[in-house]
């Protein structure tokens, strides 16, 4: 019984030990978060611009744009574009826009003006990664629905992670 009861306090005593030289207060506790990351894109782009029920020949479109794209996806900016007649050999629309959306598809909305009809316009259309889809609204020549196809892409940038430590503090 001796044996016991020492091999028992042994025990006790050691298992105590183990917890006052565990080397200090215990660990700190990180947190991963990931904030929002946001990235002007400048762009140039070149594009071919169908009028649906037009002719098979498309126009030529050249313009920039300047978006701001965030890691969760919104783009917004503004854009511009002038286009070249391929089959009247001419400069033709010259517009200005607004861009608004995600960067699956944005929407377009602004005004320009025809050179070949001397005529103001509306224009409305949506942007994804290298299409183009709208209708322009001639104050003179009526309503003429677009689709182009184009060098646009907006990509989102990844969000930043960040790891935050919080140290332990013993009670006071």
């Amino acid at each position: 019984m001796h044996k016991t009861f020492q091999a028992g306090l042994s025990l006790a005593f050691l298992i105590l030990s183990f917890n006052s030289f565990a080397g200090g207060p215990p660990p700190a506790t990180t947190t991963t978060t990931y904030n929002d990351v946001e990235e002007s894109k400048d762009e140039a782009f070149i594009g071919f611009n169908w009028a649906l029920g037009g002719s098979l020949t498309p126009e030529l479109i050249l313009g920039f744009r300047s978006v701001d794209v965030n890691s969760d996806g919104d783009v917004e900016g503004a854009g511009t574009s002038i286009s070249f007649s391929l089959l009247k050999t001419s400069f033709d629309k010259i517009k200005v826009f607004g861009i608004k959306g995600n960067d699956d598809l944005a929407g377009e909305l602004g005004f320009g003006f025809s050179l070949l009809n001397q005529s103001w316009l509306g224009t409305l259309g949506a942007q994804g990664d290298h299409f183009n889809i709208g209708a322009d609204l001639l104050k003179q020549g009526g309503f003429q629905l677009n689709g182009q196809l184009n060098s646009t892409d907006y990509e989102a940038p990844d969000q930043e992670k960040v790891v935050v430590v919080v140290p332990f503090v013993p009670p006071v």
